[in-house]
């Protein structure tokens, strides 16, 4: 979309001074949930708004179900996700602060290589409210299943500075139906999607109770 629209108005969005991501910052909890792998409709890159995926392919024998990494969480949320968490495979910190003995140097904090692509990548031209046209630079992940904006992603962790990541890998059918399996959109319930959205729903009912 962003290739393609004169108003660009995915970078109108996500502008950091601009009315929408203003209206955004008024919640007192914004999460970005993403799994790592696997999820072909919404591909980790562009769910978690980032340039990179930090987390490795799951290993045989991993649990179907697992948080692979949360970062911006108080230490009140641990007791949700300590379940889930499944040892190298997963990292965690709160509030900015690594306290897991499976933290890694890839999470939070370190800031994702960006990989330009300089050929064979669109250079979008934009006209942003009617002001003259400009490039805007785009790259693509290390998997080649996104690609981004810089601009974009700058924009959100300028604009959100209080951004919580919940990355949660669920491993079903050799990597099908991982999207529709978490939203519960099969015919048939998945155990490990209604774990998931149950993790979930416990997170939101302690945003509530703060």
């Amino acid at each position: 979309l962003a290739l393609i629209d004169d108003e660009q108005v995915l970078h109108q969005l996500s502008a950091p001074d601009g009315p929408y991501m203003r209206a955004l910052r008024q919640f007192p909890h914004v999460t970005f949930v993403a799994s790592p792998h696997y999820d072909h409709l919404v591909p980790f890159c562009s769910a978690a708004a980032l340039p990179s995926n930090p987390h490795p392919v799951p290993a045989k024998g991993c649990p179907k179900l697992f948080v692979a990494r949360h970062t911006g969480f108080s230490e009140r949320y641990h007791s949700i996700f300590a379940p889930l968490l499944h040892g190298p495979h997963s990292s965690c910190s709160f509030a900015g602060v690594a306290t897991c003995s499976e933290k890694t140097s890839q999470q939070s904090g370190v800031s994702p290589k960006l990989r330009m692509v300089e050929e064979n990548t669109p250079t979008a031209c934009c006209r942003l409210n009617g002001s003259t046209e400009s490039e805007i630079p785009y790259g693509v992940d290390e998997h080649g299943e996104s690609e981004f904006s810089i601009q974009m992603i700058e924009d959100f962790e300028a604009g959100l500075p209080l951004l919580r990541r919940l990355d949660l890998q669920v491993i079903l059918l050799s990597g099908l139906f991982t999207h529709d399996s978490l939203l519960q959109k099969l015919w048939v319930p998945i155990a490990e999607g209604l774990r998931g959205m149950r993790l979930l729903v416990a997170v939101l009912e302690m945003d509530l109770e703060s």
